[in-house]
């Protein structure tokens, strides 16, 4: 199976969005001050098409037939969906936490999970997984492709000791938080300091894997949020801030 697919930036109303593009799908991410709407607009769809949600850091994932489109569509809380329709875009927001794009060899099936550390405590990936199992009869979980976009990466990311304890029961703990020793120069004099930093990526790809999804079929971006000022909102360089990544994958009809 091959799963190689190459994302491209581009411009579009002078703001910048990566995409990829085929026959049966289009997915991608967008940079500073790209607006939602002109997703609908770059791609020629209703912008009815669009499905959102009102993330809560939850495990809750949706398919898109139960969800509503135009006004009604921010309403529901959740942070996944399904893409069981052909032809509507869905749309996940992120500032730091990682968006997981999915999709099948076949394109039967795909969508986009919004992922945190508590979305990973919670397990959402793991649902995902039972959910496609349980419900998509066309599901085939050794043609899964996993592609995890830019989020913040775990030397960036530091965090309490607490947390660390929060995921005693997880069997990959001890390989996502770990003591990062950074190094600073201030007037010529070098400064050390440790941390506990937390890989969230790290840990949805091991708990994927455990789940059954080959591990060649994970794909990881490299691109940190919180480094690349220039290019993406992060909520932890600028909690004040209201900008979010547009995360989208649309199965295209047929």
């Amino acid at each position: 199976m091959n799963i190689a697919f190459e994302i491209k930036r581009r411009t579009f109303n002078e703001s910048v969005i990566n995409v990829y593009e085929n026959h049966w799908m289009i997915l991608g991410f967008t940079e500073i001050d790209f607006l939602m709407e002109d997703l609908a607009q770059m791609f020629h769809i209703s912008p009815s098409r669009l499905i959102e949600l009102k993330q809560v850091h939850s495990d809750t994932i949706w398919f898109s037939s139960q969800l509503a489109t135009g006004v009604e569509r921010v309403q529901t809380e959740g942070d996944g969906i399904i893409l069981d329709q052909r032809g509507r875009m869905a749309i996940i927001k992120t500032a730091d936490c990682t968006p997981l794009f999915f999709w099948d060899q076949h394109y039967s099936s795909g969508g986009v999970i919004h992922i945190g550390w508590q979305g990973l405590l919670k397990g959402i990936e793991k649902k995902l997984v039972k959910l496609l199992d349980e419900k998509s009869p066309e599901f085939n979980l050794q043609q899964m492709v996993v592609f995890l976009g830019p989020s913040i990466e775990a030397k960036c990311y530091e965090v309490g000791l607490d947390l660390r304890e929060n995921f005693s029961g997880k069997t990959y703990r001890d390989d996502i938080f770990y003591i990062y020793k950074s190094i600073s120069n201030d007037n010529q004099t070098d400064h050390t300091s440790h941390q506990m930093v937390m890989d969230v990526k790290k840990g949805i790809r091991l708990s994927l894997i455990e789940s059954g999804i080959p591990e060649d079929h994970i794909i990881v971006s490299p691109l940190c949020t919180f480094c690349q000022s220039n290019r993406f909102p992060s909520h932890r360089r600028h909690p004040e801030s209201d900008q979010r990544i547009y995360n989208f994958l649309m199965l295209k009809n047929e």
